[in-house]
């Protein structure tokens, strides 16, 4: 299993604005239906600054790269874009992390050596 992390800067610092079109498109919904997504979120820092993290859970690096091509993805990207500050890329892509240990509450602790 693989985890995606995002750090996307908003545009003008409007984290709420950014937040909100996410909310509206319905873009982690989307991706938490794309096969082998297993969730996503999106994060704001809690001191108030800094930047709008977006994780999201993945059977693999190539999960995470047929969510990358969706075509609806792809094409809500400008959508995205208009939220972010001028620096961002376009579309922003992920930096993915492999897990190789998990612990559960209530559960036993996960080795996940063998995803690569």
């Amino acid at each position: 299993m693989i985890r995606s992390v995002l750090y996307l800067e908003a545009r003008d610092g409007d984290d709420d604005s950014l937040v909100a079109h996410f909310k509206t498109a319905g873009i982690l919904e989307r991706s938490a239906r794309h096969p082998g997504c297993r969730g996503a979120e999106i994060a704001l820092p809690c001191a108030g600054q800094g930047p709008v993290l977006v994780t999201a859970l993945w059977d693999s690096p190539s999960a995470y790269e047929s969510w990358r091509a969706d075509p609806w993805r792809v094409d809500s990207s400008p959508g995205l874009s208009a939220h972010l500050a001028a620096r961002s890329a376009d579309p922003p892509a992920g930096v993915l992390y492999r897990i190789v240990h998990e612990v559960t509450v209530g559960a036993e602790p996960s080795n996940q050596d063998d995803a690569r």
